[in-house]
């Protein structure tokens, strides 16, 4: 008996330390696919701030990026990361030649709500929701409560600060009055440490006060 014992222990074991091996392997392969795709991302950004208007995505560049994220999110359903960064593929689109994205701008905020959905504190999932609905300019109400809840979630964040700022100096007639209070809470509080990025349109207001 207790060497049937001893034998199912050890079964259960070996068979543990598979699935664990296998999972393992999953999540270090959708990582890498991961970063091969931001890598794509932080290039064209970096390309981009340095020839503005005169760049353009090389071909094939877009197709390899989103298909290392479809990888990535295929090995990794759960991380909502992996969403958060290929929804960014669509902002690149228009500067690629004779490319066609296989996904569509739906797809792209489904999975930003799917983000949301795994982590509702997270203001960064709440600002790509925004800055993706702007992109295509649906400025809905689904837009303003996630421009919104990026305000409240990362009031600290230089970042959000930054973009929110900028999307509510543009759609400010759009927004409602909640909306717009805490937009005026991130134009203060940028106005004390991040003046050099306010929008033009907001520091030309600020100097007539």
């Amino acid at each position: 008996m207790k060497v049937l014992i001893r034998g199912i222990t050890a079964v259960f074991l070996t068979v543990s330390l598979l699935v664990l091996a296998f999972y393992s392997i999953r999540i270090v392969w959708a990582e890498m696919f991961y970063l091969n795709g931001v890598a794509y991302l932080e290039h064209w950004s970096q390309e981009h701030a340095e020839k503005q208007q005169n760049f353009t995505v090389a071909p094939g560049e877009l197709e390899q990026a989103e298909h290392s994220f479809q990888r990535a999110i295929r090995l990794g359903p759960d991380n909502p990361r992996y969403l958060l960064q290929a929804s960014k593929l669509h902002y690149w689109q228009d500067r690629a030649e004779n490319y066609h994205y296989l996904g569509h701008k739906e797809d792209d905020w489904g999975n930003l709500r799917t983000t949301i959905l795994m982590r509702p504190a997270w203001p960064y999932g709440w600002l790509s929701l925004a800055l993706s609905k702007s992109r295509h300019s649906v400025i809905d109400g689904e837009f303003s409560q996630a421009l919104l809840q990026a305000m409240l979630l990362g009031p600290r964040e230089p970042d959000i600060r930054k973009e929110a700022v900028r999307l509510g100096s543009y759609y400010d007639h759009w927004l409602d009055e909640s909306v717009r209070q805490a937009w005026k809470e991130q134009v203060e509080r940028m106005a004390i440490r991040q003046r050099n990025h306010l929008p033009e349109p907001v520091k030309k207001d600020k100097r007539k006060r």
